[in-house]
């Protein structure tokens, strides 16, 4: 905003020269405006509210998804037009009003899975950090069980999953016929690997102005080397924290790999025969990616070593989201023979 000299106060006084009373509003997510401008309005058609989120609040729909659904074209690649955001957004007002109130509802009523399942006459067990329990495990959880690292949650879902649901004699549940569980050790892994590669490519002098930066980094480096020389030539106590090892990155990649696959066979040798296992992934590499969004917002303002925004770093970005936004999904059927093999695996992208 350098060199700007038109104040909150002028854009007000430009805008209400064009809205009256009686004008209506149409925008996306017109609340987070009004509040930037310090104004409040009357009369508001708001897009996210007439295209609700399949999951329901507080998820809100983007507006360049709904225009990639609704009008069949693409908007903000790259940057925001504002005229083109307008006129997609009047545009699926508009078509809204032609269609319906029912025209662009999610299909289906949605709702919690666990709701399901208990409505279906199963017990259904939820095993998770306590933050999550609290968040997801609102209602249709028989039972719930708090955990703190992977290998206690990979116990107690063992335990859960291998009980058999009710006592023959007696009818008393004591197991669940489904099961709940989330598996953090890899993605804890991406975290704290993105944030050693940020450590050593400048992120600590992401606050400071490019020239600033540079120098800073340049020193940076330069006592890094002579930190490897020094235990090259003799046992030294230097500290080697800012040392990264693309090659060492990797190893602890496959470690955390290792574990996660060690975690699933146990998992998956707890079940009984007939016993299904869903695995879902979720996001991909999210911590590199907010990394990169941030360097880029850095760059654009002349902060840190890296200089400029430039296409390459943009065309990255954008494999990395798309990247990140990708998941697996893995089911198999446990059978009856020995070893336990899968009868019906089935994998998919999502």
């Amino acid at each position: 905003m350098r060199g700007v000299t038109v104040s909150l106060e002028d854009v007000q006084r430009d805008l209400l020269e064009l809205i009256s009373c009686e004008t209506v509003l149409c925008g996306h997510s017109l609340e987070n405006d009004l509040r930037r401008l310090q104004m409040m309005h009357p009369t508001c058609v708001d897009t996210v509210l007439l295209y609700p989120h399949d999951k329901g609040p507080p998820y809100r729909t983007k507006l360049s998804s709904l225009t990639e659904k609704f009008l069949r074209r693409k908007i903000q690649q790259g940057s925001h037009d504002s005229v083109a955001d307008a006129r997609a957004t009047m545009e699926l007002a508009l078509l809204k009003f032609v269609n319906g109130p029912k025209f662009g509802e999610p299909v289906g009523g949605g709702g919690s899975l666990f709701e399901y399942v208990r409505r279906a006459g199963k017990r259904c067990a939820m095993v998770d950090r306590v933050g999550v329990l609290e968040k997801l495990g609102a209602s249709g959880v028989a039972t719930r069980i708090t955990t703190e690292t992977d290998t206690d949650a990979v116990e107690k879902i063992a335990e859960q999953a291998g009980k058999p649901f009710g006592d023959s004699s007696e009818n008393i549940p004591t197991g669940s016929d489904f099961v709940f569980g989330t598996l953090y050790g890899y993605y804890e892994h991406l975290q704290t690997s993105n944030s050693r590669w940020c450590k050593h490519s400048g992120s600590a002098f992401g606050a400071l102005e490019s020239v600033t930066a540079e120098a800073a980094f340049a020193a940076k480096e330069a006592n890094v080397k002579k930190t490897r020389e020094a235990k090259k030539s003799a046992d030294a106590d230097a500290d080697a924290d800012d040392e990264y090892d693309a090659l060492e990155e990797s190893v602890a990649c496959d470690a955390a790999l290792a574990d996660l696959d060690t975690n699933v066979k146990k998992i998956w040798t707890s079940l009984p025969t007939g016993a299904m296992l869903i695995l879902v992934t979720g996001v991909g590499n999210s911590p590199l990616v907010k990394t990169y969004q941030e360097r880029k917002w850095k760059r654009a303002q002349g902060l840190g070593p890296w200089g400029g925004w430039t296409e390459e770093a943009e065309h990255e970005l954008r494999k990395q989201a798309d990247r990140a936004r990708r998941g697996m999904v893995f089911a198999a059927v446990k059978g009856s023979d020995v070893g336990g093999e899968a009868v019906t695996p089935c994998a998919g992208e999502v």
